[in-house]
């Protein structure tokens, strides 16, 4: 996967650290700050696509499923993504 992703075992761990640093300071106590210093997605999103990936070329078939659109995994990402920046935009309004 490392290969794949272009990426270390190294920057793998930084990342999860900075998104657990995220989860556990911020989104756990949204009573104590009003700024969020969000992660960036780079990393998850290179190792979550290599898991799409992984799965419909490998599982997908020896499961006998079928998969219509090899899209769908970005359709979904950017439809959600662009849902919680309008969601975010209209807190923040709020």
């Amino acid at each position: 996967m490392f290969d794949a992703v272009h990426i270390t075992a190294e920057q793998l761990e930084e990342s999860v650290t900075q998104f657990r640093a995220y989860r556990d300071r911020f989104v756990a106590h949204l009573d104590d700050g009003n700024e969020m210093n969000i992660p960036s997605f780079d990393v998850p999103l290179a190792t979550t696509r290599f898991l799409f990936e992984y799965l419909l070329n490998t599982e997908a078939p020896a499961l006998g499923l079928g998969v219509e659109n090899r899209e769908n995994f970005d359709i979904t990402f950017d439809h959600h993504f662009d849902n919680a920046r309008q969601e975010y935009v209209r807190i923040a309004r709020a």
